[in-house]
């Protein structure tokens, strides 16, 4: 099965959302809104909680990725429009699938939004390509809340690649066929539960 590179990973990352310190010179493709997750345009309105305001347009944290499938996280508050700072939003949606039991499927969806974010043209033609790794990077730094899936994480992205995607391919969302046959033999809410109990 093919590796990722080690070149090709960041040796810090920062938590929450954004780019990894190492990979500051290359930007996301102009297009793309997700890397201005804090910007002063959104507020955090402390008299409406995030869960008042999804449940005032009809969604829970769950129904809100499924209704907007693909958008990165700024883009999403602004669809829906949610009164929030998109990093605030990834906080909580993440939080919701690690306590109520969907977090393959939130990994899942994630992945899907980091691939559409970094990949412009799709899939890389070989699967190595700088903005492949940085999708990468993204995408663990929003799963991965204290670095107890990093590895299973890997796994996943390296079945991915083994999969051998066609070029320009990319996924149609959480239950794309080729998403989920990289979760496979990966189930990330035992791993997130089993270091829960344990208390690590």
């Amino acid at each position: 099965m093919p590796t990722i590179p080690s070149s090709e990973l960041p040796g810090e990352r920062s938590r929450g959302c954004g780019r990894p310190p190492s990979f500051r010179r290359l930007s996301r493709p102009k297009h793309s809104r997700t890397s201005d997750m804090s910007s002063p345009g959104w507020s955090n309105n402390p008299g409406e909680t995030i869960e008042g305001q999804l449940a005032a347009r009809g969604f829970d944290p769950r129904s809100l990725l499924a209704a907007y499938p693909h958008l990165g996280w700024p883009d999403l508050v602004a669809a829906v429009p949610l009164d929030v700072v998109p990093v605030l939003l990834l906080q909580r949606v993440r939080r919701a699938s690690y306590e109520e039991g969907w977090l393959n499927w939130f990994a899942r969806d994630a992945l899907d939004r980091e691939l559409r974010d970094w990949l412009a043209d799709g899939w890389p033609a070989g699967g190595d390509d700088t903005r492949l790794a940085l999708a990468l990077a993204s995408w663990e730094t929003s799963v991965d809340v204290d670095h107890a899936l990093t590895v299973a994480l890997r796994q996943i992205y390296n079945a991915l690649k083994g999969g051998s995607p066609a070029p320009g391919w990319l996924p149609r969302g959480a239950d794309d066929p080729a998403l989920q046959a990289a979760f496979r033999h990966v189930d990330l809410q035992s791993i997130a539960g089993h270091r829960a109990r344990r208390g690590s």
